[in-house]
């Protein structure tokens, strides 16, 4: 029997009391379910009927963090989008503090929050495709390519037209070439990924703007500047809501307007939002967000060579960092409705 959305919240808030703060925080939403489905077939069946042959293993549970990302994107999210899956979409309405917020589907596995004034959906703030394949263009030439991986991308190498060019299916023709030269530090990026530190609930409009076609090639700390400039000092020669979002900056300053204005705008803005592991702190209140690799916000938007590894250490060491935050949150608003609960039950 079909079960009701409301059935489904009442599951999903059970296996967040029955989890831990950690495994909580570190849950891969790829490895989830809906309706007794795994996700995951579908990015197996997808990855399976683009590869063939070339894609010899059956087993989600055989594929490392990388492996089960490349099929996820090769499937285009058939399964579910993972920060709009309805486990995601649970979260933002519990914790992140929006008046009265609801739970609508738009369609099989995406999820939004419904407000009073904005439609939210999550977005992954912390973008896998700008690095990972400007790392590949980098570092990937610089021994002999193995076959296959010049063929299908050697037209668009150097360029930034991701979409003549399907990098995951290259990546997992090519699986041991490329983890070998991937840094270690990418591996824990890989396994945080598509946890529920990395998303965020945003206007749904802003997430295309902020995507890797944008000034910020969706660079997190970039967008979390311009936002900053916005609310503290007013302007920025660069970095405003005008350079991330173009024609769709008035509404990310609607939205900005809930939290607040000013300083205390903003310091409201980290709280509600989760961001403390992202920003600097200066005199009891927030200060401007850090930079995923040093000189980020001087020079170029795009790594350089020696950027890579700051890059996939620090997003991995923050995005755990905000997900334990998160998770607390969660676990605290589960005790009070259980407390409610319990308190209801009691009385005659």
């Amino acid at each position: 029997m079909q079960r009701t959305l409301e059935e489904k919240i009442a599951d999903i808030k059970e296996t967040l009391r029955s989890k831990r703060v950690d495994k909580l925080a570190q849950f891969d939403v790829k490895n989830g379910e809906e309706d007794g489905n795994p996700y995951h077939r579908a990015y197996l069946d997808k990855t399976k009927a683009d590869m063939g042959a070339l894609f010899k293993k059956d087993a989600w549970a055989d594929l490392d963090s990388w492996e089960k990302l490349c099929c996820y994107k090769i499937s285009g999210s058939k399964g579910v989008d993972c920060d709009a899956a309805l486990r995601s979409t649970v979260i933002y309405q519990m914790v992140f503090g929006y008046d009265s917020p609801k739970i609508e589907q738009y369609k099989q596995g995406y999820y939004q929050l419904q407000c009073r004034e904005f439609t939210l959906h999550g977005d992954t703030m912390n973008s896998y495709n700008t690095t990972v394949h400007e790392f590949l263009r980098t570092y990937g030439h610089e021994e002999d390519r193995v076959a296959g991986f010049l063929v299908k991308v050697g037209n668009v190498w150097g360029t930034r037209n991701l979409a003549d060019a399907n990098w995951e299916v290259c990546i997992l023709e090519n699986y041991e070439y490329f983890s070998k030269i991937i840094p270690p530090a990418a591996k824990e990026f890989f396994r945080l990924y598509h946890t529920v530190g990395n998303f965020c609930p945003i206007p749904n409009r802003l997430n295309n703007p902020r995507g890797y076609n944008s000034n910020s090639k969706d660079y997190w700390d970039l967008a979390l500047l311009c936002i900053y400039y916005d609310y503290c000092q007013g302007h920025n020669l660069k970095y405003t809501l005008e350079w991330l979002f173009k024609e769709d900056a008035g509404l990310c300053r609607d939205w900005l307007k809930n939290f607040g204005e000013g300083q205390s705008g903003w310091d409201n803005f980290v709280e509600r939002n989760f961001l403390q592991d992202f920003v600097n702190q200066t005199d009891g209140h927030y200060g401007p967000p850090k930079e995923l690799w040093k000189g980020h916000f001087a020079n170029s938007v795009m790594p350089q060579k020696a950027d890579f590894d700051q890059f996939f250490t620090n997003a991995s060491a923050w995005i755990a960092a905000r997900g334990i935050r998160i998770a607390l949150a969660v676990k605290k608003v589960l005790a009070a409705e259980e407390g409610e609960t319990g308190a209801a039950k009691a009385t005659p």
